[in-house]
């Protein structure tokens, strides 16, 4: 338990603080709010285009104008599963990259199976992920398109030979 005298300077501490000066770290401070799921003020993290999630999201918002709350809820869950989606395929690329340039520095004759051997285990689980946000998306989509008019439900595909 700090004493009464480490209270106060501690108090004194903070009351000299006046936040971050230099961009930098403006930049960090202001990503330390971000969160995953619910909590989260961004979407986005580092490495990845604000402007491809503004463009992901507007494109939904155009398919899928507003109709209630409902609506928008069941909008935000598709747009963030799609984005997360892209997400970990990046993941599982990057998974993929990492351990392949590893294991050919190390003059295997193998190196896709030697690379598959240390991410087999991160797969699995990044695949469990992959597997429950696809379903959560279009768990999702399809009720959204319940709630759509009408018409502005999309019209049935035909068969391949009318498509192409």
């Amino acid at each position: 338990m700090p004493t009464k005298r480490q209270i106060e300077a501690s108090r004194a501490n903070g009351a000299k603080s006046r936040g971050p000066i230099t961009p930098e770290g403006k930049a960090a401070s202001s990503r330390n709010a971000l969160k995953t799921g619910l909590y989260s003020q961004s979407q986005v993290i580092t490495g990845e285009d604000p402007a491809a999630l503004d463009s992901l999201a507007e494109s939904y918002r155009e398919r899928f104008p507003s109709t209630g709350p409902e609506a928008q809820a069941l909008l935000a869950i598709v747009l963030n599963d799609d984005w997360l989606l892209r997400r970990l395929r990046a993941i599982e690329g990057g998974l993929w990259e990492m351990r392949y340039q590893t294991t050919t520095s190390l003059e295997n004759s193998v190196p896709r199976a030697r690379a598959f051997a240390y991410v087999q285990e991160q797969l699995r689980v990044l695949q469990r992920r992959i597997d429950s946000t696809e379903r959560s998306f279009h768990r999702a989509l399809a009720a959204l398109l319940k709630l759509q008019p009408p018409a502005a439900k999309p019209a049935a595909l035909g068969s391949f030979a009318q498509i192409a």
